[in-house]
């Protein structure tokens, strides 16, 4: 499992026919933060998920 912060929507003018009405969001996985491990931190990556 991943999880992970959503930042934004992606619009698309063309879409392939099996992904009509699919949301399309940006998103940046989170990740423990490596010195006390009580929280979650941004990766600095971003990915857009289905």
């Amino acid at each position: 499992m991943f999880i992970a912060k959503v930042t934004g929507a992606l619009v698309s003018t063309q879409k392939v026919e099996a992904m009509r009405g699919y949301k399309l969001l940006v998103v940046e996985p989170l990740r423990v933060e490596p010195v006390e491990r009580k929280s979650l931190v941004g990766t600095g990556r971003t990915f857009v998920a289905v």
